[in-house]
């Protein structure tokens, strides 16, 4: 859980709404916000718990298992992953201490995840934290030793990070889709909007023609004439 959580602040997060007149341009705002307000609270994690395992109660447990940060971050050395032996009585209560140890600083983790993730990414972490459990605990009982606990670590995150990836292209895809179907209803609306315009337009015209047509239609006015005289000077007026 410790060294995989780093993975999947770029999936930060889903589920943001707008009412705005391009939801697409402001979601993508919201989520660069959102984005470096996780990644803030990540380091401000890290820096507190780099050390999450390092107890004098765990000292037993020192190159064996990761201790810290920068140890869980970092893959197995082969001498870890060849490693032979199996949990001590000494190392056994070392790896019980390690789970009260470890714990606020998880729980931590799953509350940042919670704020920020999907809830298939947030699964995702579920499942991995279990499966982590699960492989202490056979390491715990000596079902199997240090180098096969590596070995079954590693590949499990390296499924989870597979199974992160394909959820980001999953999102990525539904994302896309959903932009071009706003794209496509604007456009939609753009050219109603072209054909109630260009309507309107025609009823325009057919009116003024219609009205043309009318007026041409009436008989002439009779224009009358009334002439008189002055003098040796005739003037006339019509209307």
């Amino acid at each position: 859980m410790v060294k995989l959580w780093r993975a999947a602040t770029w999936l930060v997060v889903g589920s943001v709404v707008s009412g705005c007149v391009n939801p697409y341009l402001e979601r993508q705002l919201q989520q660069q916000q959102l984005q470096r307000q996780a990644i803030a609270e990540r380091e401000q994690i890290e820096s507190e718990c780099a050390n999450y395992g390092v107890d004098p109660r765990t000292e037993a447990l020192s190159g064996k298992v990761p201790l810290t940060l920068a140890e869980a971050n970092a893959p197995p050395a082969l001498a870890q992953l060849t490693d032979n032996n199996k949990a001590s009585a000494k190392e056994k209560a070392a790896l019980i201490a390690l789970e009260e140890v470890r714990g606020p600083c998880i729980q931590r983790m799953f509350a940042w995840a919670g704020r920020y993730l999907p809830p298939a990414a947030v699964s995702l972490f579920e499942q991995a934290q279990t499966n982590g459990k699960l492989l202490r605990a056979r390491l715990y009982a000596g079902e199997i030793t240090y180098g096969e606990w590596h070995r079954a670590t590693y590949e499990a995150q390296t499924r989870f990070k597979t199974a992160l990836a394909d959820l980001d292209a999953s999102l990525q895809q539904q994302a896309l889709a959903a932009q071009h179907a706003y794209a496509a209803q604007q456009q939609a609306a753009a050219l109603q909007q072209q054909a109630a315009a260009a309507q309107l337009q025609n009823a325009l015209q057919y009116f003024q023609l219609q009205n043309q047509s009318y007026y041409q239609s009436l008989p002439a006015t009779p224009i009358t004439t009334r002439c008189y005289r002055v003098g040796q000077s005739v003037n006339c007026q019509s209307w």
